[in-house]
């Protein structure tokens, strides 16, 4: 074959080689098209027209807000037996909306391009941690586990956990992490000994998707040295709740803070022993110099409970009973009417 020569023509012998760009790439697509930072980033497109073996390719580049452009992929070459091509690629690390752009090209610098926009999101929190399980109480150097369960919404590939203390009069730091999320794992676990003194050591889980998004929740545990005198404040709860913990080990003089929770139907009736009142969302006793007992009772939620009052005949209300006929309250009186309730 002969040396062809055209102006608008490279000169090769043997080929003639086009020097107009190829058609726009058709069907760009990104899978998915919103996603989290970081995530895997799916594009794929069609080729179109006007390609030509040997001298065509794609590129992918990120087209930044703040201007220019990056190339992430390329070149990639065209093939005559090809039609569908995609490659794959990581989201950026900042929430935001992105365009990436694909060229396709003859000779490198005869192109044309399609766009497209991927929106990273802002990535949520998981769920803080639950069901967090410490000792109320340890002697100082001795070793314990501190242990949690997963809560919802973490990310597979970007969440962990941070396990972080605070010893008394300290500030907190990093006792252990990051410690991997598994979706096929649901409890964790982490052997902790608090060596700082004595004095209440407060342990907070954090659970993050990426690093920065997190929850936490708390647990502290009382230490004391193995020379101090210690008294144990035991508590027990009755049908229809709970009271945690059931034991709680503290010095001379302290009280003891325990959660006192009613089941479903069910309200707290009394909380007594140890000189215990109410105190915020907690009970808390009174000081505590010699071991003692706290106890949690629960009455039932009446429905639509409906009371009948029965008089005398001066009118003083002497007994109450309800629609099943069964007498709730009874009262006497004294001489100059005062109430003996029964």
């Amino acid at each position: 074959m002969g040396k062809f020569c055209f102006v608008v023509l490279f000169c090769l012998s043997g080929q003639v080689l086009a020097t107009t760009a190829p058609l726009p790439p058709l069907h760009l697509a990104a899978t998915p098209a919103t996603i989290y930072p970081l995530q895997p980033l799916l594009l794929s497109w069609t080729a179109n027209s006007g390609h030509q073996a040997g001298v065509s390719d794609f590129g992918v580049y990120l087209l930044p807000a703040t201007g220019g452009q990056r190339l992430l992929y390329g070149p990639l070459q065209w093939q005559a037996t090809k039609t569908n091509y995609q490659v794959s690629l990581k989201a950026e690390a900042n929430p935001g909306s992105y365009r990436y752009r694909v060229y396709a090209c003859n000779l490198s610098n005869y192109c044309s391009y399609a766009d497209i926009s991927v929106q990273v999101l802002l990535p949520p929190a998981p769920s803080a941690p639950v069901d967090l399980t410490l000792p109320g109480s340890l002697l100082l150097g001795q070793t314990t586990t501190l242990s949690w369960s997963a809560g919802s919404g973490h990310i597979a590939g970007h969440s962990a956990f941070g396990v972080y203390v605070t010893a008394p009069g300290g500030r907190e730091r990093l006792l252990q992490g990051p410690i991997n999320w598994q979706a096929s794992q649901t409890r964790y676990q982490l052997v902790v000994k608090p060596a700082e003194g004595a004095g209440v050591y407060l342990y907070r889980v954090y659970a993050c998707n990426f690093s920065n998004y997190c929850r936490y929740a708390d647990k502290s545990i009382l230490v004391t040295s193995t020379s101090q005198t210690l008294f144990k404040v035991t508590a027990t709860a009755g049908v229809g709740g709970v009271i945690d913990p059931s034991l709680r080990t503290v010095s001379p003089g302290s009280r003891a803070a325990f959660t006192v929770t009613p089941n479903v139907g069910f309200v707290v009736d009394k909380v007594e022993g140890c000189g215990i009142e109410p105190s915020g969302t907690l009970y808390q006793t009174a000081a505590i110099n010699a071991d003692c007992h706290v106890s949690a009772s629960f009455r039932p939620v009446p429905a639509n409970l409906t009371l009948y009052l029965h008089t005398d005949i001066t009118g003083s209300v002497i007994a109450e009973s309800a629609a099943d006929a069964s007498i709730r309250k009874t009262s006497a009186y004294k001489p100059f009417g005062e109430s003996i309730d029964n």
